[in-house]
Formats: C-alpha cells, structure tokens, sequence
C-alpha cells in the first residue's frame, strides 16, 4: 500500500507521513528531486506487506506521477488541507495578502506535464487544487497538536485495506449512494441495492409513483413542506428506496437477499423487507424510527449491519 499526500503549503502533509511512519510503520518515501525515485514508486509497493508514504508537491513530474500512480490498485491518494488563516499562522509570515496571493496561485494555476513522463491521462495539465478533488478522503488539519491530528487519522483508518479494495458490503452501498442520486426527492436521497450471492438482483430510489409529477416539480407536498423526519409519513407520495428496489425484484428474487441502503429502512419499508423474504439488511446511516424497525427485524430474524461511513 503506498499512500501519497497532496495539499497547500502548511496543510500539515509532513506531520501526517511522520504520524504514518511513527506510528504505523509506513515508510517514509523522499522523491524530492528524484524523477528516478519517483518512477520506482510504481513497483515499490505493491505487495500487501509493503506500505510506504510520500509527499507530492505541485511540479509537473509530481502531477504526473499521481496522474500515474492513481491506475495503481495500490494506490491511495490522500489530500491534506487547511483553513487558510490556519496555514498562514503556522507560516510564520508577516503579511497575510502576499501569503494568501500566492497560495492561491500555487492551488489553481495548471502545471503543463513534461512529455517524457508517462501519463496518457488528458488533459496534460493539472493544478494542485484538482489533485486534491481526485483524492477519495481528506484529512483536514485544522488543529494545534500532534495528538488531535492522530486522533482523525485514526478515525479515518487510511491503512484499512477496504480503502484501496472495497468489501462486499462497501462496494454495495456505494452502489446505493450512486442510485441515490438519481432521486428527485426534496427531502433526501436515497438509495437502495438488493444483492443475492454478491450479484445485484434490483435497484430503487426514492421518489414519486409511475407518471406523476416528479417531487422536485410539487408532486409531493409532504416532502416540499419540509416536514420532519418521521412524521406524517402517510401524507408522503413518494415511493421510497427500498420500495421501489423490492417491487422491480419482486419476491421470489428477493428471498434470502440482502438489501443495501444508505439510509435505515422505515417501518413501512421494514414490513415489506420482512415480506419480501430478504435476510439481511445493511446501511450507513441512522434514521429517526429505528428502535423500533431494529425490534421488530430482529424479531423475525433479519440480521442487521451497519458499515463506517467514512470508507464510503
């Protein structure tokens, strides 16, 4: 696994790969000056026991190295960032405009990648701003110790394996959180997958019924009044995630499935899981009704997972 931090000028980049390194066992990667180096990186770390860290910088060889390194499946991209007032402090510089000036010069001006480093990747120009938008997770370094800054890097877990390799079940519910954006809810999105034996049987998003005005068009007044999570759920016209997912299954491709969603099922739609013969239920995040949807699936024997956000 090979980590490479991308970010401003007193983001903290070097006190999170000292942090890796320290504490961890990451090695510590210098490719400052060292386009040799920087192409060894493709090949030093692809075994599962080598883990390495390094620090890119806005060069046109570092840009295209990451544009490189980011086809790798052991490859996590890792942006580190600031608020800007925060940086300038720990600059130790004395005027705020010129600071400032330049970093946003060094953040949104494009580097032209020299045309003897391998990247096939167009356009052949990228700013440190768009290296940062590549990158999956961000660590954002707003604190005064070194013991704060641990504490979110082990909150965010960067030397998880399911980072660079998604599970099962992460893989899934990102399949939901990419199915939620097609909903026109006013609300939330929502998303759900239905999985047999790892293969997707059917996905459902929320929405209003077949040949209706989409909720985002007044469809739904319920949901365009903005009324709290919960209640007066028997006004809402919307179909929700899981709904629509069982209904395009139907039952018989449904049973002993599990059902992925990004947001707990109601108990509207815990009744008709239940109906449904599916299994398992996985999510990731809480909804305003589950102690009683979380009885009543247990009950009946339905397990129930939840997975960390954060690896979504």
């Amino acid at each position: 696994m090979l980590i490479g931090l991308v970010g401003p000028v007193c983001s903290g980049k070097q006190a999170v790969a000292n942090l890796l390194a320290e504490r961890l066992g990451f090695e510590w990667v210098d490719v400052d000056g060292s386009s040799e180096r920087l192409h060894a990186l493709r090949t030093l770390f692809w075994q599962p026991d080598k883990h390495g860290v390094v620090v890119f910088r806005s060069t046109p060889e570092h840009a295209a190295c990451v544009m490189e390194m980011q086809r790798r499946p052991f490859f996590l991209l890792c942006a580190v960032d600031a608020a800007a007032l925060v940086r300038f402090r720990r600059s130790g510089e004395s005027q705020s405009g010129a600071f400032l000036a330049r970093d946003q010069s060094v953040l949104y001006d494009e580097v032209d990648m020299r045309p003897d480093i391998e990247a096939s990747t167009s356009p052949m120009a990228l700013s440190l701003w768009s290296m940062m938008r590549m990158a999956p997770v961000t660590v954002v370094n707003n604190y005064d110790t070194t013991e704060a800054l641990w504490q979110q890097l082990q909150t965010l877990d960067l030397a998880n394996p399911v980072r660079l390799r998604p599970s099962w079940d992460v893989y899934f519910l990102r399949l939901a959180d990419l199915t939620a954006t097609r909903t026109n809810c006013m609300k939330r999105r929502v998303g759900a997958v239905i999985v047999r034996e790892c293969r997707v049987v059917a996905t459902g998003y929320n929405g209003t019924p077949k040949n209706c005005p989409n909720c985002n068009a007044g469809g739904c007044e319920r949901c365009n009044s903005f009324s709290a999570a919960g209640e007066d759920l028997y006004q809402c016209l919307c179909c929700h995630a899981e709904e629509n997912a069982i209904i395009e299954a139907g039952r018989d491709r449904c049973r002993g499935g599990t059902i992925y969603t990004n947001l707990f099922p109601c108990m509207s739609c815990t009744k008709k899981i239940i109906q449904a013969e599916i299994t398992r239920v996985v999510y990731s995040r809480a909804y305003a009704a589950d102690a009683q949807c979380v009885t009543l699936l247990k009950k009946v024997g339905v397990s129930i997972d939840r997975v960390d956000g954060s690896l979504l």
